[in-house]
């Protein structure tokens, strides 16, 4: 299975620290966190990546180049104009090939058993799995709704203060069938506030993969300069 990193948005959130870093090249504990992710992916045995790049693309080849020397295969998938996350995914569509494939946003640190991740997008055999869970900072987090089997039911977005919400979270760890490129519009769009919304609303099955496995979002620089300084 080929896993697809999504890392071409502009990090403004992180600013300055992202005027001339890209922010999944941002270090912490030693490493670009990007490449604590291709490290995590490799321990499972994900070795043929994906990498969908934009802003400041050369450093991020620069340091990776074609992945031998991380144990994987690395291919860039390059935007010429900022496609937003769905649209960079489109955008990789040919390198990605016809198998179910993992995806990633780029300014994550996970600590995910991807084997059992996959073994219930497998079960579930819905076109798509998304990693749900407790979220630290809800009211920043797209909250989703699930029912008894797990399948997701709602997309609430981000809830507003005194609203009663269950935090189940959108954590940016996906697990998708190639049949989700059916709902991939040309140009730029979101995944998450408009193509997750439009599966779910089709009725066709995405399920979630509950868990309290470490996914943390590092990508404002409150929450990224906090991790550092716990070294979480």
């Amino acid at each position: 299975m080929k896993a697809v990193i999504l890392v071409g948005g502009l990090g403004t959130r992180l600013l300055p620290l992202t005027e001339s870093v890209p922010k999944p090249m941002l270090y912490f504990n030693g490493k670009p966190i990007l490449q604590h992710q291709i490290e995590r992916l490799r321990v499972y045995g994900i070795t043929n990546i994906i990498i969908c790049t934009y802003h400041l693309s050369k450093i991020i080849e620069d340091y990776f180049k074609n992945g031998r020397a991380f144990g994987v295969s690395i291919t860039y998938s390059r935007e010429e104009f900022p496609l937003g996350t769905s649209g960079a995914l489109l955008n990789a569509k040919d390198v990605i090939g016809s198998n179910s494939f993992i995806l990633l946003y780029g300014d994550l640190l996970i600590e995910i058993d991807f084997s059992k991740f996959i073994g219930f997008h497998i079960e579930k055999n819905g076109i798509g799995t998304l990693v749900l869970h407790q979220s630290s900072h809800p009211y920043d987090s797209d909250i989703l709704e699930v029912d008894k089997s797990q399948k997701i039911v709602k997309f609430l977005g981000k809830p507003k203060k005194g609203q009663k919400f269950t935090n189940l979270a959108n954590a940016g760890v996906y697990c998708f069938k190639p049949t989700i490129f059916k709902y991939l519009p040309q140009g730029k769009s979101m995944l998450d506030k408009e193509i997750i919304p439009k599966i779910i609303s089709s009725g066709e099955s995405l399920y979630a993969y509950l868990t309290d496995e470490k996914v943390m979002d590092l990508g404002t620089r409150d929450r990224y300069q906090s991790a550092k300084s716990n070294g979480e």
